[in-house]
């Protein structure tokens, strides 16, 4: 009842509420009525212990959050309502109805009151009906122990109430309570008088005896047969006890002298490597001393040579710096001296200026007096007119003088450059024109503004363009870093005078591509024919997003000399250009062809020669500007001339306009044309390369993770879901080898030789987020690259035979797993790693055949290839040493890193090789017939016998050679019906020996070969993680249980004849040791990692 009440809380729990973050409240006396609880208390302890509340003592907070399941129930009570429904028994509600009375057993006598047997009457076969299929199993067991009691029955015939206690109790029938109630036995009929006994009691006690004696015989017998066979098997098993015993005692005593044996062996050995190591360290030390001295002497000598070359380039210093501050100071006098005529010249025109306009205003003010007098001697002169005569005693000859005609005529220009008019009698009278010197001030006045504004107009003629306000709006697609790197092709400036109108034009051209006005001290010093004009940085804006533009500017004065042009093509000074502009020379007209054609020819060839000297990927658009001359030439002239649609069609160039600029340069027309011209230049630039950059680990990585990973993995996962062995292991080294194949070919493609980039002026060392370095698509550095992607690659490993021997196989692996180590510090790790995969694989094998098999190891089928080849594919790609071919140290960043550069595109191009496709297809065809299937070769295939020896691979090369013998049969009948293990000993130690042989000689072969190449040691370079502990790469000698270490070839055979002969059977005492020694060596490993994590993180702290 708890369960239906916890179901049924539940489920109002979810249906009264939204959600999980939302309570609902509910009366709990409605809880109480539907769940049958006896009264709230009851119900509120229910509700608690399932995480709900009670609030108000009245509502129930139903919360499905707040819900819980506990393990258990709570603590049960007998519910009320359930009692009451209990008003009968469990025996009458199972029966159906009222229960009938027991039937009780009523022995029947079956002889008479005269000792006779009365079986014949109504009571005795009443009685025999009821014990038939009793006294039937009855006598079948009394036959089946040999008693015959049908025959002690006719000799004695016992009364029938004594036969159940004289017989054993596994006799005595136990009659169905079925029968006895269906059928009840009913009551004898009374006999009409008492039976007299026909035997005593000792005739009955003897016959008692006499059956007791003969069961206790028949048990004693088959107990004393139970106790012998018992002694008999504890008797051979303490034999065979004894003798294990004496054999593991007598081994373990051999053992011991065997070691104490080799451990004096060892001894003298290692003393003896002391010493020869001492003698080695001491002809090391003399050796490191000469090169030392030597080392120090030549540091000596280079120190002196550096301390001259620093005395003599300091005095050349002291001498340059005393030239320069002479001509700083010659320079600043000068433009001091200037500077001070100017401020005194314009103090002294201000001086003159002043004192001009105080004698301008002084005879304005006496030409106001002047008026004034002459209108009073007007006004006095008619009053006086009007006035009576003067009296007569006034003098006629002086009146007669005064009104005579005196005036000077002509009048002489000398007094009328003074302004003057001589009256004669009446004085003299000075003149002003003020409309001339109006009309005269206004002349100088406009002479002046046209001044000024020619000036202004020329200024800005000559101003720079706003390159990047151009590049930010004709960008053709949004980027937050722009290049643009210009070539200007102008023809030859010292072909033309200073003040020549062509030089002026060549001048003003470059003035416009500046970022200054001070163009002519940027290119006051040349280096070459090819110059940098203009190199800068600056922040844009496009709409509302910020643009980091970059521009370039390179100025190329006439044709190229061969020497110049490998120069330019070395120092790669026309790489990453983005577009080119053409100034064609002045054109003088003349009737002669050849002089013409000298003229196209001259300009297409220094067109051509920079065109060619540029990577031709990708083409870049041409602006071509012609001159403006009295005899302008057509379009048509200058296409034909410079052969324009040819240049496109040999993809030289890749679209072109050509440009008339006017014959002034003083005219804002010549300027509006060149930024119309540098806008279609940027419109047309060619897209930005979408190159993505890697560092050469993390390009292998992801290739391998993309290419690789998924599909082993899948692979894997889809064989172990489908119980199905792991995959050969030939098939995942060609699809790795493939893989890594691909990546080098993406990574050196020849496609990358041809490409025009990046900008030369704005590359680093290394190379950045936006730009590779120089040398990123060179020849050599791509090989290196090639080589490099190459040397992740493993040797190729064959799937052995089938029926091939457990040691062998473990032998293979290992010399396998030695060839991925690049030196001997990283080989340990490696070996541990595949011994511990090799001995989980033993393990599961005991385990599974409890070691009843007459094999000596797992099959090979059983062998995880798989992980063996992801422990040693991991190992590779950690452990990696870099090709020994010379990279160029404008390859390698700051931080040691070499940055692979490639196209994304190119990574979609991979190909699935043919035998991962077919493994694929194998795969699901196994998986559809059953998981049971288990990986038989054909019949009609040929099987090897042993492939130890496996292959030497060369840095860089995917190729592989497979060393050994193969030995096959013909079919499967002669591999599995050949001889037993004891007459296939004696080839196969041949066949191993010829193996060991052909080994040895190889690596001897390979060793001279070193020798000869003076390979530097492996201990120079460690490929591990930086911070890989210690512990996982020198780990203390233990025993293994599966191979041991190669020493040499002749003990290798010698320990190969060993394995073959002897069982894998480890003692329990050598696995104690073992363990002991692997768990020591495991708390070791423990220690050294958290000292070395510890040391870690103080140095962060630091």
């Amino acid at each position: 009842f708890p369960q239906i009440r916890k179901d049924a809380l539940k489920s109002l729990n979810i249906a009264y509420t939204v959600s999980t973050q939302r309570c609902t409240a509910f009366p709990l006396d409605h809880l109480v009525r539907m769940l049958l609880f006896k009264d709230s208390e009851e119900a509120t302890d229910f509700i608690s212990y399932y995480g709900l509340s009670v609030s108000d003592g009245a509502y129930v907070e139903l919360n499905r959050s707040a819900f819980l399941e506990p393990d258990g129930l709570p603590k049960p009570c007998k519910s009320l309502y359930v009692s009451q429904k209990l008003t009968v028994s469990v025996g009458e509600v199972v029966n159906g109805g009222p229960l009938p009375s027991v039937p009780h057993h009523v022995p029947v006598s079956s002889f008479s009151g005269q000792n006779k047997y009365t079986g014949g009457s109504i009571s005795v076969d009443q009685a025999s009906s009821n014990q038939k299929s009793g006294a039937e199993v009855t006598e079948g067991r009394v036959e089946s122990k040999g008693v015959d009691l049908d025959a002690a029955a006719v000799k004695v015939q016992p009364p029938a109430h004594l036969l159940p206690s004289l017989l054993p109790r596994q006799l005595v029938p136990v009659l169905p309570p079925v029968q006895a109630v269906s059928q009840p036995a009913k009551q004898p009929e009374p006999l009409s008088s008492k039976p007299q006994p026909q035997y005593t009691d000792m005739d009955i006690a003897e016959v008692v005896d006499s059956l007791v004696h003969d069961v206790l015989e028949g048990e004693c017998r088959q107990v004393g047969r139970a106790g012998v066979a018992y002694v008999t098997a504890a008797i051979c098993t303490s034999e065979a006890t004894v003798e294990e015993l004496v054999a593991e005692v007598m081994g373990e005593v051999l053992r011991q002298v065997a070691g104490s044996v080799l451990n004096a062996e060892r001894d003298r050995v290692r003393e003896e490597k002391r010493r020869v190591e001492e003698e080695r360290q001491k002809r090391e030390r003399e050796r490191l001393i000469k090169q030392l001295s030597q080392l120090v002497g030549t540091e000596l000598m280079e120190e002196v040579i550096k301390e001259s070359i620093h005395e003599a380039s300091a005095n050349e210093l002291k001498c340059a710096l005393e030239r320069d501050r002479q001509a700083r100071i010659a320079r600043c006098s000068e433009e001091v001296c200037g500077h001070v005529m100017e401020l005194f010249l314009e103090d002294e025109i201000f001086q003159i200026a002043k004192e001009t306009l105080q004698e301008l205003q002084c005879f304005c003010k006496y030409l106001q007096r002047w008026r004034e007098a002459v209108a009073a001697r007007t006004k006095l002169k008619r009053q006086m007119r009007a006035f009576p005569a003067a009296p007569c005693y006034a003098d006629p000859k002086s009146k007669l003088k005064a009104l005579s005609p005196s005036a000077e005529w002509p009048i002489t220009m000398e007094n009328l450059c003074k302004r003057i008019v001589n009256l004669g009698h009446g004085g003299k009278l000075g003149i002003s024109c003020t409309r001339l010197n109006r009309l005269r001030n206004k002349t100088v006045h406009e002479i002046k503004v046209q001044h000024f504004y020619q000036q202004l107009l020329s200024d800005l003629a000559w101003t720079p363009l706003d390159l990047v306000s151009l590049i930010t709006e004709h960008i053709p697609v949004q980027q937050e870093q722009f290049f643009w790197k210009v070539l200007l092709v102008l023809p030859d400036d010292e072909e033309y005078a200073e003040d020549d109108p062509n030089r002026v034009l060549v001048d003003w051209l470059k003035a416009k591509f500046m970022r200054d006005k001070d163009w002519k001290k940027n290119t006051s010093h040349k280096e070459g024919r090819i110059q940098t004009l203009t190199l800068y940085h600056s922040a844009g804006m496009q709409g509302s997003r910020s643009v980091q533009v970059s521009v370039c500017i390179k100025v190329a004065h006439g044709a190229l000399s061969d020497s110049e042009l490998d120069t330019a093509e070395t120092q790669r000074d026309l790489l990453g250009t983005s577009g080119l502009i053409l100034l064609l020379p002045p054109r003088v007209r003349s009737e002669d062809v050849a002089e013409d054609d000298v003229y196209w020819l001259s300009a297409l060839l220094q067109l051509k020669q920079l065109l060619q000297v540029k990577p031709f990927q990708p083409v870049v658009p041409l602006v071509v500007l012609v001159p403006g001359q009295e005899d302008e030439a057509t379009e048509k002239e200058v296409e034909e001339g410079l052969m324009l649609q040819d240049l496109i069609s040999a993809q030289l160039i890749s679209d072109y306009i050509i440009v008339e600029l006017p014959s002034s340069t003083n005219d804002l027309e010549g300027t509006r044309r060149i930024s119309a011209a540098v806008s279609w230049l940027i419109s047309q630039c060619p897209d930005s390369l979408e190159l993505c950059s890697q560092t050469l680990q993390e390009y292998v990585e992801d290739g391998i993770d993309g290419e690789f990973c998924k599909r082993f993995y899948h692979d894997w996962k889809e064989r172990h879901l489908a119980g199905l062995p792991s995959q050969e292991p030939g098939v995942i080294i060609e699809l790795y080898n493939s893989v890594l194949q691909f990546l080098s070919d993406v990574a050196s493609s020849e496609h990358l030789c041809d490409l025009s980039w990046p900008v030369t002026e704005f590359s680093e060392s290394g190379g950045n987020k936006w730009l590779p370095h120089l040398q990123w698509n060179m020849p050599d550095h791509l090989a290196w690259l090639k080589k490099a992607v190459l040397s992740f690659q493993i040797p190729y490993l064959d799937l052995p035979p089938l029926g091939a021997p457990w040691r062998p196989v473990c032998h293979m692996i290992f010399q396998y797993a030695s060839q991925i180590a690049s030196s001997s510090h990283t080989q340990p790790l490696i070996q541990s790693q595949v011994e511990n995969l090799l001995s989980k694989a033993y393990q599961k094998w005991k385990t599974r055949t409890s070691g009843n098999s007459n094999d000596n190891g797992p099959s090979v089928d059983e062998i995880p290839w798989d992980d063996i080849l992801a422990v040693c594919i991991d190992h590779k790609l950690r452990d990696w040493k870099p090709p020994k071919l010379s990279i160029a140290p404008e390859a390698v960043s700051e931080d040691g890193q070499i940055r692979v550069y490639f196209f994304k595109e190119h990574l979609k191009n991979f190909t699935l090789p043919y035998s991962w496709e077919q493994a694929r297809l194998r795969t699901q065809e196994e998986i559809r017939q059953g998981p049971d299937r288990s990986r038989v070769k054909p019949l009609t295939s040929l099987k090897k016998l042993s492939r130890v020896s496996m292959m030497s691979v060369e840095h860089g090369s995917g190729m592989s050679m497979l060393s050994g013998r193969e030995k096959s049969f013909s079919s499967v009948d002669e591999f599995t019906d050949a001889a037993s293990a004891q007459e296939l000993l004696p080839e196969r130690l041949l066949a191993q020996l010829q193996l060991e042989k052909v080994e040895s000689r190889k690596f001897e072969e390979q060793l001279h070969q070193c020798l000869a190449n003076d390979i530097e040691p492996l201990g120079d370079f460690v490929g591990l993680p930086l911070y890989l502990p210690q512990a996982l790469i020198f780990t203390p000698n233990v025993n293994r249980p599966l191979v041991m270490s190669p020493v040499s070839s002749a003990q290798e055979s010698q320990e190969g004849c060993k394995l073959l002969v002897e069982e894998l059977s480890p003692t329990l005492s050598d696995r104690l040791k073992h363990l002991q020694q692997l768990l020591r060596a495991n708390k070791e490993g423990e220690v050294a990692s958290e000292l070395h994590l510890s040391a870690l993180v103080d140095m962060v702290d630091i």
